[in-house]
């Protein structure tokens, strides 16, 4: 074996016996081991700037901060612009494009645009990789290795010649999905280019994905917003029928962390949902109806409020739909107006689509209340939660605002297992002026042990009222 050969097996993706049922089941595709992946890492973020530079505006999907968010907004300001009336926007997808690019194309164009990364990614892919089924070897020969890093790049770079040919005035791509804007010959005409030159690399357009719409000056995509998100109500409505059926704690932290607001996150900021209050407030009751499930408890109004606020809030993390889809849209559009004003150099360099209405909206709930840093949607948030509080907990309700602000305390969150730093420096603060007091040294440690059984009796509390209403 030479020198060539030993190093392909140290930098190309592993083979995969899949004689193995096990292995068969859990990966169906060659992954590589670690050392390519972290040396792809590291040869990406060597280059990133550079490369990024070379892809922009056309492409967005690679080192790019925010590309795909940017790139949905300047499609949407692009065709509701009064100025575009009369054109087409074209959407085009590919046949499994990232496993189809020939690897010699993709080498070529590493080898001119980023030659310090060509040796490496020459070791990578420069030769076959094996798929093992029984008896029979399957050579991959082409497209990108799955679970490369350095994959989106190498495809990115195989591509950008041809989209730099396109002369329609809108020409964004998000990786192998791209959108095109402009009179409808134009548009034709850099259709017909793409199809024939993306051919040269093993690419093919797959027509039955590419939609047509037309620039009638009427708001575009809004109206398909509930059909759209009908499919995502149905599926948050099934994972919390499933997660009832878990343990109570279980259940609780995947609808906080995995379910949710975490599944709606991107929707939400690219997506004009608060315009659509009927769909949030449906949403929403869906998740209080799982959350009291999940905890076998009743929430009224004020109680279901205090719930959907953050925990170092006093909340217990279960986000409303209702009062992130504002802060979350507003946070993308000001992220993204530099990239958008890019990618449309030909519309006036101002606001992104529906800005200005979410900004009067928000006025009118916060008035003159604009963060200093709008572009993060934890400052639009922070906002949002003290009009919330403000407006939920009045001066009339002591109890609520007391167990409000003892919850958010920071000693008030771990009571489960240890006690934080801030809880020990507290009880210790206490104890100490108890001793003073009373001249008792052992007022400190009644005094934990107090607590103690206050809190082990509480859990208790909690854990029995959490239990099915059958059960004895």
């Amino acid at each position: 074996m030479n020198d060539d050969q030993v190093l392909y097996h140290f930098c190309s993706k592993s083979s995969l016996d899949t004689s193995n049922q096990w292995i068969f089941v859990m990966v169906v595709t060659p992954v590589g081991n670690v050392f390519p992946h972290l040396t792809a890492k590291l040869a990406c973020h060597a280059v990133h700037e550079d490369v990024g530079n070379y892809f922009r505006p056309h492409q967005v999907g690679f080192t790019t901060q925010r590309g795909c968010e940017a790139a949905i907004h300047a499609v949407r300001t692009f065709a509701n612009a009064p100025k575009n009336v009369g054109k087409v926007l074209l959407k085009i997808d590919y046949k499994s494009a990232l496993n189809s690019v020939e690897s010699d194309v993709m080498l070529q164009e590493v080898s001119k645009k980023t030659p310090s990364l060509f040796p490496f990614l020459w070791q990578c892919y420069s030769f076959s990789t094996d798929l093992l089924f029984g008896n029979q070897v399957i050579p991959s020969l082409v497209g990108v290795q799955q679970g490369d890093p350095a994959g989106p790049m190498t495809f990115s770079l195989a591509i950008q010649p041809i989209i730099d040919e396109l002369k329609s005035e809108l020409n964004v791509f998000y990786l192998d999905d791209g959108t095109l804007s402009n009179d409808p010959e134009v548009v034709l005409f850099d259709f017909m280019n793409l199809i024939g030159r993306s051919q040269e690399l093993g690419l093919q357009v797959n027509s039955m994905k590419c939609e047509l719409y037309f620039c009638s000056g009427a708001p575009v995509f809004e109206e398909a917003f509930l059909e759209f998100t009908t499919e995502k109500f149905k599926s948050l409505e099934t994972m919390i029928n499933r997660l009832i059926g878990l343990p109570s704690h279980v259940a609780y932290f995947l609808l906080k962390n995995c379910f949710a607001i975490p599944k709606l996150t991107y929707l939400l900021r690219t997506s004009p949902a608060w315009k659509f209050p009927e769909w949030c407030s449906a949403s929403d009751n869906k998740l209080k109806n799982g959350l009291e499930s999940i905890l076998n408890i009743q929430l009224d109004c004020v109680q279901w409020t205090q719930a959907s606020l953050p925990i170092k809030s006093g909340g217990l993390g279960i986000r409303k739909i209702t009062d992130i889809a504002l802060p979350a849209f507003l946070a993308s559009t000001f992220g993204v107006h530099a990239l958008v004003n890019l990618i449309c150099p030909s519309l006036d360099e101002g606001t992104v689509h529906l800005e200005e209405e979410a900004k009067e909206i928000w006025n009118k709930l916060n008035p003159s209340n604009i963060p200093t840093l709008p572009t993060y949607q934890r400052n639009w948030d922070i906002i949002n939660i003290q009009r919330i509080i403000v407006n939920t907990f009045t001066i009339d309700s002591f109890t609520e605002i007391a167990r409000l602000k003892a919850l958010q305390l920071p000693e008030s969150v771990e009571t489960f297992g240890p006690w934080s730093k801030e809880a020990q420096d507290l009880v210790h603060t206490i104890g100490t002026n108890l001793n003073q007091i009373s001249g008792d040294s052992r007022s400190k440690q009644f005094l934990t042990q107090r607590i103690s059984l206050a809190i082990q009796r509480g859990n208790a509390a909690c854990v029995f009222e959490t239990l099915p209403s059958s059960t004895p």
